[in-house]
């Protein structure tokens, strides 16, 4: 019976996991779908939604600080994002950009943003 218990919990989490995937790339989608429709607030509600399912998720960190720093000019909120994207990716294929954005995006927000 305690097998049994045991092998059925680990059905259930394997269902459990695959369901939350699907949940991530559905918001993950809906996002992108959303800013490239210049539906810019409702693309950050998708992509925030997909980090509470997975806090760990690089991309959805690296969009949501492209979103901010090129969509919604919220050079701090970029910063954070991309900040978070590093510690996930820090030798990732677009890590020195991603750094680089970030040195922009810290000078805009002491400059200002008549930058742009």
């Amino acid at each position: 019976l305690e097998k049994a218990k045991e092998i059925a919990k680990k059905k259930i989490d394997q269902v459990q996991k695959i369901t939350n995937q699907e949940r991530i790339d559905m918001h993950y989608n809906l996002a992108v779908i959303y800013d490239k429709n210049g539906m810019y607030e409702d693309s950050e509600r998708e992509y925030l939604k997909c980090l509470r399912l997975d806090p760990q998720d690089a991309d959805v960190y690296y969009n949501l600080a492209i979103l901010y720093d090129d969509k919604l000019n919220r050079n701090l909120e970029a910063i954070e994002y991309y900040r978070k994207y590093l510690e996930i990716h820090p030798k990732g294929e677009e890590s020195a950009k991603v750094r680089e954005w970030m040195l922009l995006a810290e000078q805009e927000s002491r400059i200002g943003a008549e930058m742009r």
